[in-house]
């Protein structure tokens, strides 16, 4: 059944605010009373407190992301991001910097290794290393085009229902432009999105 038609005074919902009551919902947080989500409505302090509990133990916190897609790991400090309302892009690296700091920078060393191991390439550049290792756990079977795309440095278009993922443009790494869906998940949810909740389903644009 949809969020929608269970809760009977959805309509009543401030537009901004829908996503973020679909997406409590999803995540287990808040449930609403009975058939209604009560919105606008005063909140208990067996509630509230029964609220803090399930965010405090629900949802991971074991890393911050940008847009809720960009995984900002301690691997990748020195990246440079640029973000936008409905984007996210991962700007090029710059290789003296990054070499001057490759100890620092642990992740480098298994990115290789990955990137070697996925596409049997021995001397990728820290461009193609980001655009393969980056946010690898988000591409499921979408990483081995990817993979092959990189390679021959060319870039590629991933449409994963709720943002396209690009990799090797003229002016970035890698670009993220995030669609008007509502309640999209990332990997610590399930990677679902939408409402109903769909599965993602990676398609390579053409």
């Amino acid at each position: 059944m949809e969020v929608k038609e269970r809760y009977k005074d959805f309509d009543r919902v401030a537009e901004w605010a829908k996503p973020a009551v679909l997406t409590i919902n999803t995540l287990g947080i808040m449930q609403g009373v009975g058939d209604q989500f009560d919105y606008g409505g005063h909140i208990t302090r067996e509630q509230a407190i029964a609220t803090f509990l399930r965010v405090y133990k629900g949802p991971s916190y074991e890393r911050l992301t940008i847009k809720g897609v960009a995984a900002l790991d301690s691997d990748w400090i020195n990246i440079h991001f640029t973000v936008g309302k409905d984007y996210v892009y991962v700007d090029y690296p710059d290789p003296d910097y990054w070499m001057d700091h490759y100890d620092a920078v642990g992740g480098l060393t298994e990115a290789w290794y990955i990137y070697k191991v996925t596409n049997d390439y021995e001397n990728p550049t820290l461009a193609q290393v980001v655009a393969v290792y980056g946010f690898y756990p988000i591409m499921g079977e979408a990483l081995y085009p990817v993979v092959e795309a990189t390679k021959e440095n060319k870039s590629i278009t991933i449409d994963f229902g709720y943002m396209t993922y690009t990799t090797l443009t003229k002016d970035h790494v890698i670009e993220m432009r995030l669609k008007p869906v509502p309640g999209y998940m990332t990997t610590k949810a399930g990677y679902t999105y939408g409402f109903p909740k769909q599965a993602v389903e990676p398609k390579v644009i053409e």
